[in-house]
């Protein structure tokens, strides 16, 4: 599934802008595993696009692809290493599973 606007990376953008933070070193969690367009990248991976920014990304999904964590997201992640370890979570596209 892909997000085929810039409305959902745009908005990222604005929210951080208005928290006075930017991507670098920012930990981002990634539940699924999702194709994105923005900031002139045209379509790609959210993991591609934001590890491009500066930032920690880390994406959780049942399929493996493009980097992610083969995790089921319908159980825990049981990895206490992980536990308040990032700065945003996003879900581009599980929550219809």
């Amino acid at each position: 599934m892909a997000i085929d606007n810039e409305d959902a990376v745009g908005l990222f953008d604005k929210a951080l802008y208005a928290i006075g933070k930017d991507f670098h070193g920012l930990k981002i969690a990634e539940l699924g595993n999702q194709f994105v367009k923005g900031w002139g990248a045209g379509r790609t991976s959210a993991k591609r696009l934001f590890v491009l920014t500066g930032a920690e990304h880390i994406s959780f999904d049942i399929n493996g692809r493009d980097g992610a964590n083969k995790v089921d997201l319908g159980e825990p992640i049981e990895n206490p290493e992980w536990y308040e370890h990032f700065d945003i979570v996003t879900n581009y596209g599980t929550s219809e599973h």
